[in-house]
């Protein structure tokens, strides 16, 4: 075994942080009405399906519910935001800050100050941060960081992947077909003794979260994921970084809330609704590590609006009850602050528009934030083929980075979720509305509009 903490030092380079700015004015509309997507068959819409998507009444959080803690850009707190955003920088991207395309691609990012900002320690366009026992390449970590500072966002780390030395691989060489291998159990003191040196190197983040989806875990003699695996392995990164950093906050277990279709089996206590149910091995995932971690500062799930067998099992509005059912099992297990590190909306992505693919996001954070959870994030803010709609546009081709609907869209929005907000009830099919001290947000889709409305108080 190599040793749990090893010394380094290591040079950073940061970026000048940037102002950010909010969209001004009373209202902010955003409304195409268009010939609807290439095809209908995932933004399909019955009467009957519509009407499902009328919005569950959730009061106005009153004194008791403001007092939940939540994740703010100085640590967790009882009276910062009442909902954050944020986003997965998991892929190539515009981090460098060279050129026209990342200053614009960065602008973007400005103009959603103070969005949560995940960064991995390896994969997804990072290097292998340790190749070899106690030789270490930090530098896309450090990269990355500096481009969250720069935007002025929230930086968190996710610790996840780890290098090969560590599953059984060679040293010094990065097989990256093996990035959702696991480190065996012989290294997870290893695993953990790297992550308490990348929570010593960069002291301005404050969020870690272990792991990733479980990535290797799966068991499948008993079908099902290997809690207690994953738990011995989140205790003891828990224990070297809060060694190392006691102010650093750590959370787990970054399950996938994956959804089947149809009904939930008798005798099973999972949320569900016409969108599903959440299969039982996540649930039981989540229990497991909360009844045996040694500490947590919050718990990190992920998941999508349609099941993976059959896509959607209603129309995508409705589909956006999943998340607000997911939070009220959560917080009926655990007082911790819940935070969406991912959250996929529609199987393919290209059969919406950008105004379609963007109301079905706010959709989401409105359920996310109504149903008390902290921060909602999606996978990478770059808009690439096949995956929900980003902030900006492809930043390898000349005139890329360049605001979507949605980043238009979502300073006004996330100004008033900033503040509690609960779903309107008696909402028409295909309308969601939700109001708060600060204003009110209309969201509308169908399969030929849609429009998000933000008036603030």
């Amino acid at each position: 075994m190599v040793g749990r903490v090893r010394g380094i030092a290591v040079g950073v380079m940061m970026l000048l942080a940037a102002s950010g700015y909010l969209f001004g004015g009373a209202i902010m509309t955003q409304q195409i009405a268009s010939a609807g997507p290439p095809n209908g068959t995932e933004l399909r819409a019955t009467e009957a399906s519509m009407a499902q998507a009328q919005a569950t009444v959730r009061p106005i959080a009153t004194s008791a519910s403001t007092a939940r803690i939540n994740l703010t850009s100085n640590g967790l707190s009882s009276s910062g935001k009442a909902f954050s955003y944020g986003y997965d920088l998991a892929q190539q991207g515009p981090y460098d800050g060279k050129g026209p395309v990342s200053d614009s691609a960065r602008q973007v990012a400005q103009s959603i100050s103070g969005a949560f900002e995940d960064v991995p320690i390896m994969g997804w366009g990072l290097p292998n941060p340790e190749p070899s026992p106690g030789i270490y390449d930090l530098s896309g970590i450090a990269q990355r960081v500096a481009f969250v500072e720069s935007t002025g966002g929230i930086p968190i780390i996710t610790l996840c992947a780890a290098p090969d030395w560590m599953k059984g691989g060679q040293l010094g060489s990065t097989d990256w077909t093996q990035i959702d291998t696991a480190p065996l159990p012989q290294h997870f003191e290893d695993f953990a003794a790297l992550t308490a040196l990348i929570a010593r190197t960069f002291p301005q983040v404050k969020y870690f979260v272990v792991w990733n989806e479980l990535k290797g875990f799966w068991n499948s003699s008993i079908d099902g994921w290997d809690a207690e695996s994953y738990t011995d392995l989140y205790n003891d990164v828990y224990t070297a970084i809060k060694a190392v950093r006691p102010d650093a906050l750590v959370g787990g277990p970054y399950v996938s809330m994956t959804t089947d279709p149809g009904s939930a089996p008798a005798m099973q206590a999972a949320p569900s609704g016409s969108w599903g149910y959440v299969d039982p091995a996540p649930l039981a995932a989540v229990s497991y590590w909360l009844r045996h971690n040694v500490g947590a500062d919050f718990i990190a799930v992920d998941g999508s609006g349609f099941t993976e067998s059959a896509g959607l099992a209603t129309d995508p509005l409705t589909a956006t009850q999943k998340y607000a059912a997911v939070d009220d099992w959560l917080r009926a297990q655990t007082s911790l602050p819940i935070v969406w590190m991912e959250s996929h909306l529609l199987p393919d992505p290209t059969t919406a528009t950008q105004q379609q693919q963007a109301a079905l996001r706010v959709a989401v954070l409105l359920q996310m934030a109504s149903s008390g959870a902290s921060v909602g994030m999606q996978w990478n803010p770059e808009q690439t083929p096949g995956w929900d709609e980003g902030l900006w546009t492809a930043t390898d081709a000349i005139g890329g980075g360049q605001a979507t609907v949605l980043a238009q869209e979502l300073p006004a929005v996330l100004a008033v979720l900033a503040a509690p907000v609960s779903l309107v009830g008696g909402e028409p099919p295909g309308r969601m509305a939700a109001s708060g001290p600060d204003g009110t947000i209309t969201v509308t889709l169908s399969p030929t509009t849609a429009s998000v409305v933000t008036q603030t108080s």
